[in-house]
């Protein structure tokens, strides 16, 4: 019961993925930009001056598939396999989507792909892993003491 959840989650999730991709240009800077306005009120409130528009741009891409990721890396863990197989399964897949996301910006007005935007979905991806992977070695380190 728990891979059909988290399949159907992650399925969810490559939707929103592809659904921010198929964004125009000036609908895609519209979105990123209202959470720079936030971030950058927040800072001026505190006395700093800075235009974060580029960042929370970059930094959405590694939201993205740090979520992607992790739920992969929990899907794949519910598997009985050696678990170099589930850091790389999900590392694939998850690259898979990264390519296809930015393929299907090349379709979208305004928006081109990006080999750059897929090395930093790729930090998403690592660092998703890793803290997955991590919870369960401590979590069946516990249990096994």
């Amino acid at each position: 019961m728990r891979k059909k959840i988290l399949f159907v989650i992650i399925t969810i999730w490559i939707a929103f993925i592809f659904y921010n991709s198929l964004q125009t240009a000036s609908e895609s800077a519209a979105t990123s930009g209202m959470f720079a306005n936030l971030i950058n009120d927040f800072f001026k409130l505190i006395g700093i001056t800075i235009d974060v528009s580029s960042i929370i741009r970059k930094l959405a891409h590694v939201f993205e598939f740090f979520i992607l990721s992790t739920l992969l890396t929990f899907l794949f863990f519910e598997y009985n396999m050696q678990i170099k197989y589930k850091v790389l399964y999900t590392f694939f897949i998850s690259l898979l989507v990264a390519i296809t996301d930015e393929v299907i910006q090349l379709f979208v007005e305004g928006r081109y792909g990006s080999a750059i935007d897929v090395l930093i979905d790729s930090i998403g991806i690592v660092i998703g892993i890793g803290i997955v992977t991590l919870f369960y070695y401590i979590k069946y380190r516990k249990k096994s003491k």
